[in-house]
């Protein structure tokens, strides 16, 4: 069973050829936001077809809260760009 640097276990593992056929962009984002949400104590709540605010929103939303996941916890693992 896969682990974190931490101990703790690794809650998804999954294959980057999968994703395409598979899966849709927006939940690898819903997923990488429930874990910056856990790490940071918060909770979110997106509206649907929030790109009509900007171009990019939802991803620019995720990537903002696991780079500060990424600093507040001080694990340069969260966010590699």
């Amino acid at each position: 069973m896969p682990y974190l640097q931490d101990g703790r276990p690794v809650d998804m593992v999954f294959n980057p050829l999968g994703v395409p056929s598979r899966m849709n962009v927006g939940q690898i984002l819903e997923c990488s936001l429930g874990l910056a949400g856990g790490m940071l104590d918060r909770h979110y709540r997106i509206a649907p077809f929030d790109e009509r605010y900007e171009q990019e929103a939802s991803r620019k939303l995720v990537f903002s809260e696991l780079y500060e996941a990424s600093k507040q916890t001080a694990n340069p693992w969260v966010f590699e760009p």
